[in-house]
């Protein structure tokens, strides 16, 4: 007799249900032109937050095709508040800050939820 290990079969269901889920959501990060219609996503971003790995969160981030070519083309950087959700996208070559190989960094804190312009607010 096969012993079922459920907490596989359950990830399996989720990730299915999060697939399925994706047909009806739009992309939920800023595109660089306003005006232009928020196309579907494809895929999610998940990032892991928290520092201990045994009770780690993931931070689950709906994504479009675009958004997730701009990621993997390291020229572009996303930076992501992690208290508002509201992003940015960056032009590395034309960065005042260096970022280096980094494709998203997370701040605490950003002009949208703080209504500060001024400041760097780096986690």
């Amino acid at each position: 007799m096969e012993v079922i290990d459920w907490d596989k079969v359950l990830d399996v269901v989720d990730k299915v249900d999060a697939i399925e889920d994706l047909q009806n959501t739009k992309c939920q990060l800023r595109h660089p032109d306003p005006k232009e219609e928020v196309p579907f996503a494809s895929d999610y971003l998940n990032i892991p937050m928290g520092f201990n790995s045994q009770h780690e969160d993931t931070l689950q981030i709906a994504a479009c095709n675009e958004c997730i070519d701009y990621l993997s083309s390291n020229e572009w950087v996303l930076i992501l508040c992690v208290n508002c959700l509201s992003s940015r996208w960056v032009y590395k070559k034309e960065a005042k800050l260096n970022y280096g190989d980094k494709q998203i960094v997370l701040v605490d804190g950003c002009p949208d939820c703080t209504g500060k312009t001024s400041g760097v607010y780096l986690i």
